[in-house]
């Protein structure tokens, strides 16, 4: 719930001042989000399920970032987000804390279902709601949690093979894709802010 609370928290202008400020919070609000997946673990829990799931985590953490600008232009839109966030957060948290073939086969499928919803928006349009059939632009944070979503629905068979087993996949790997996750949803994170706009496009 912190964690949803701030990211959600980020995308508003409690957080408008220095610029300093703004990355130092977007990097611990995206911190804040993926800490969620360690949280969870089990001693049982495999590898290829934490890399995955801070993918996952680092989606929700952009989602949640974004409900605010999405609510001011329909609410359906921001209850959508918002949704979305707790379903892909939750989903990262289970994922590692009592794996299953179905769990895996849900988050799977259902970013995949996102990653389709992103691609009919970015070409036809949200088809509901104002402005339906105006595709809408490509962004740094919505390609971002795309990337993200993709991540998950590649790394599912491979982490369907081997729920409880570590083989094939080392702690290098997923402090790597931790820090890497932790980097690029921060990226993100500044986008939705509009923080360095000559470096990182702002989110519109």
């Amino acid at each position: 719930m912190l964690a949803a609370v701030s990211a959600t928290l980020l995308g508003t202008t409690v957080v408008a001042g220095p610029a300093a400020l703004q990355i130092a919070g977007a990097l611990a609000v995206s911190a804040l989000t993926l800490a969620v997946v360690p949280l969870a673990v089990r001693d049982d829990t495999s590898r290829a399920a934490i890399a995955t799931a801070l993918l996952c985590a680092g989606a929700a953490a952009i989602h949640y970032a974004v409900i605010a600008d999405h609510l001011e232009e329909w609410w359906a839109f921001g209850v959508f987000f918002a949704a979305m966030g707790v379903a892909q957060l939750l989903w990262a948290a289970l994922v590692v804390a009592s794996p299953s073939h179905l769990l895996v086969r849900v988050g799977v499928l259902g970013n995949a279902a996102i990653i389709a919803l992103w691609i009919v928006t970015r070409t036809a349009g949200t088809l509901i709601g104002p402005d339906g059939h105006t595709p809408e632009s490509v962004g740094v944070a919505d390609s971002v949690a795309t990337a993200l979503e993709l991540g998950v629905v590649l790394a599912g068979p491979w982490l369907a093979r081997g729920i409880r087993s570590n083989r094939g996949t080392t702690r290098s790997v997923v402090w790597t894709f931790g820090g890497l996750t932790w980097a690029v949803t921060g990226v993100a994170l500044l986008s939705v802010l509009g923080v360095a706009p000559g470096l990182i496009p702002p989110a519109e």
